[in-house]
């Protein structure tokens, strides 16, 4: 299935650099050992949530590397839109030194708070642009968008992205909206294989 093919694809090498560069719990919780141990944490946090990690875990990616390319960071700003969206807690722990941050973790901040679907998110990415000056032209240009741009409004794209950004709430949350848009997705897939279905259903936008 291309779809979730291509997405596990590259939360796999995201979680590789996560490892290879090491990852350190805070004292009430293990370290991971091995790449089966990331992608469960990740795939099941609606199930197991660990609020406490996840600066810890976007640290560590953005130090590997792992949040370069928008087909890298948006999936991961999906995630975090999720739960900040549900979380004052989180959004104030991400945002903790935020002014002294790598760029793509103030990328990706920017991203998940448009994302987010928080109803004041023009002015929390205002604060964020104050804060953080050299963003402040990615920032204007999220801020110039009519309205928000939320992962589970998003039209699919031919790359997949916005289907790797779907799952990536989904994980997050569980959500019941998202997982319909991943049955979709994999409607559309299989349509778009079969000639029979093509003439029956249409990829969803």
């Amino acid at each position: 299935m291309r779809y979730f093919m291509s997405f596990w694809l590259g939360f796999a090498l995201a979680a590789g650099l996560w490892l290879a560069s090491g990852w350190r719990g805070d004292g009430a919780h293990a370290d991971f050992t091995d790449l089966a141990g990331v992608e469960d944490c990740m795939a099941h946090y609606h199930l197991k949530p660990e609020p406490r990690r996840l600066p810890q875990a976007i640290e560590t990616l953005a130090r590997a590397g792992a949040l370069e390319g928008e087909a890298r960071l948006k999936p991961v700003a999906a995630f975090v839109a999720a739960l900040i969206g549900e979380d004052d807690a989180t959004l104030a722990s991400l945002s903790e030194v935020i002014a002294e941050a790598r760029p793509a973790k103030q990328r990706l901040l920017a991203q998940a708070i448009a994302k987010s679907g928080r109803p004041q998110w023009r002015r929390l990415l205002t604060e964020l642009k104050r804060a953080v000056p050299a963003r402040a032209l990615e920032i204007e240009t999220l801020l110039a968008a009519p309205e928000a741009p939320l992962t589970l409004a998003a039209a699919f794209d031919a790359a997949d992205v916005v289907v790797a950004m779907v799952f990536a709430h989904f994980m997050a949350t569980g959500s019941e909206a998202a997982f319909g848009r991943i049955l979709a997705a994999l409607a559309g897939h299989f349509a778009a294989g079969d000639p029979a279905a093509a003439s029956s259903a249409e990829r969803p936008r």
